[in-house]
């Protein structure tokens, strides 16, 4: 696992509205305590439009767990021991839509949105922030260490903000 820590808050939103392919999801905390987290560099992904749910042969969380099973033969991913809140892995987006995959006595919607319903994505990097010590701390998974240098400088580009 590669961390660099620096001080200040960046501005996450302005980061991940500049370049949403590079950083694709960002979770921020309410308030003034808690982790805001940029996910980075997504790897292999794969989607569930809703107007694709009802054609599928098996589940999408069948189809989800069969992709997943082979990224995972694919790669040796080795668990970290972290005090960050993410250390690396998949980042999944279940929508209300798949609740009567899940539970069968909920009737399924029909929906012709072309809107993903379903997301999943390897993430191997992240910007998290701490917003109690107001640090900044860039992760990337051993094998891309290298992000490290993409995220410092996009960072440099990003305005920062204080908290209110």
């Amino acid at each position: 696992m590669a961390v660099k820590c620096i001080d200040g808050i960046p501005d996450l939103l302005a980061l991940h509205a500049a370049n949403r392919l590079r950083y694709p999801f960002l979770l921020q905390t309410h308030g003034d305590s808690g982790w805001d987290i940029l996910f980075a560099f997504p790897q292999q992904s794969t989607s569930l439009a809703a107007s694709e749910l009802h054609a599928q042969a098996q589940t999408f969380l069948d189809s989800l767990d069969e992709q997943w099973r082979a990224a995972a033969d694919a790669h040796a991913y080795s668990v970290v021991e972290s005090s960050l809140p993410f250390s690396g892995g998949w980042f999944a987006y279940l929508g209300y839509e798949l609740l009567h995959q899940m539970e069968p006595s909920v009737t399924g919607k029909s929906c012709q949105s072309g809107f993903p319903v379903a997301h999943l994505a390897r993430i191997p990097a992240a910007i998290m922030v701490n917003r109690d010590t107001q640090h900044t701390f860039l992760f990337a998974e051993d094998n891309n260490a290298h992000l490290l240098q993409d995220m410092q400088a996009d960072l440099e580009l990003a305005p920062n903000k204080s908290i209110p």
